[in-house]
């Protein structure tokens, strides 16, 4: 599916932007925790986004569920 290799695309960049931004901070301003500030919040927006994403899944599962016993179509 194309949501699917979009969130993996949105993970591989949060963790390249993480993993630069962690080592930026130990290597060069020698702060560990201030990498650990803007690490953890794009982290946590990251699960949010996926627990948004998964509530849609259901939603809409839910949704062609009740369609196939009224007997209605699926809607795309």
């Amino acid at each position: 599916m194309v949501a699917e290799t979009r969130d993996d695309k949105v993970l591989v960049a949060i963790g390249v932007l993480s993993l630069a931004w962690i080592l930026y901070s130990v290597l060069i301003i020698q702060r560990l925790l201030a990498g650990v500030g803007v690490v953890i919040p794009l982290v946590v927006l990251y699960l949010l986004w996926r627990f948004v994403r998964a509530v849609e899944r259901i939603a809409d599962a839910v949704e062609d569920g009740e369609a196939a016993v009224d007997g209605t179509p699926p809607t795309e």
